[in-house]
């Protein structure tokens, strides 16, 4: 439901103040005699894992320097690793999320099968 939503029921039956909690936060809207209304948001970041499409060995590491470490920040699109797969391809992994690494569950050169957790993004909520 939307702030709009929510401020027109509130209007319709006379509550002054409302709000919900979910797993991403909380919100609360508190109307004013004039009809304006005030919004505050307490937001959580979200947690997004990366898992592996292929099936091969993780490559994290290229000319000796690791793509992304644990604190990083990566963009969207971004290339974390490469899966090397049994007929000699080399497939890219890449964030589809933008935000801060928080965790790396593989090391360099494990084999990795189709949904393996491979990275821990932390991203913003906007």
């Amino acid at each position: 439901m939307s702030e709009e939503e929510f401020i027109k029921l509130m209007k319709e039956y006379d509550i002054i103040e409302m709000g919900y909690q979910n797993k991403n936060g909380e919100i609360s809207i508190k109307l004013g005699s004039d009809g304006s209304y005030k919004v505050r948001k307490s937001l959580s970041n979200i947690e997004h894992i990366i898992k592996s499409k292929e099936i091969g060995f993780i490559n994290l590491v290229k000319n000796g320097k690791q793509y992304v470490q644990i604190g990083d920040y990566v963009k969207e699109g971004q290339i974390l690793a490469y899966i090397n797969t049994r007929i000699q391809e080399e497939i890219e992994v890449r964030s589809d999320i933008e935000g801060k690494i928080k965790e790396v569950f593989v090391e360099n050169n494990d084999v990795v099968d189709y949904g393996k957790k491979l990275f821990l993004i932390e991203s913003e909520i906007k």
